[in-house]
């Protein structure tokens, strides 16, 4: 497993906060790195679910997003934080964020004419709308009715900062 996160949760110390022994882990998978991908992969494939088709993006993707995000926090953060910082598992969270950006990028034409200001955009705005998502989980989920609503004028803020017209 990665080094970050033998250091918040162990092979000894995660089960029992489960609800299962390390017996019952270890019957089912090999490794902590076969366990670890196991864990990205349904997480990737909850996100995929959610949120629908990448290269479609809706008014209920980002509440999807949450939705996943809130059911599984420690997955999500797992997801986005943790295994884009280990090269075995990395690729999980930059295919999808490379589908955000290329998602995000015909949105954003439409109101960023210079193509510097959108590709910086097109970059930005996945991260921004996934870190936001992962505060809103550390900050205890304030007001879970309206967090789409409050991180959706979030993004919108960063595109007419980033647009300057």
């Amino acid at each position: 497993m990665p080094a970050a996160a033998t250091r918040r949760r162990t092979s000894r110390t995660s089960p029992p906060r489960a609800g299962v022994s390390r017996v019952l882990i270890y019957r089912h998978f090999d490794s902590k790195t076969e366990l670890y991908k196991a864990v990205l992969d349904e997480v990737s494939d909850q996100l995929r679910e959610a949120t629908g088709h990448p290269n479609h993006l809706t008014e209920s993707s980002l509440q999807a997003l949450i939705a996943v995000a809130q059911d599984n926090p420690d997955g999500f953060k797992l997801f986005f934080r943790q295994s884009a910082q280990e090269p075995d598992f990395r690729r999980h969270a930059d295919e999808l964020r490379a589908a955000m950006t290329a998602t995000a990028e015909p949105y954003l034409r439409e109101v960023i004419h210079d193509e510097n200001r959108l590709q910086w955009a097109a970059q930005l705005i996945p991260t921004v709308a996934v870190e936001a998502v992962i505060a809103w989980l550390d900050a205890g989920k304030p007001s879970p009715p309206t967090a789409a609503d409050t991180i959706t004028s979030i993004v919108g803020g960063t595109v007419t900062a980033i647009a300057g017209d």
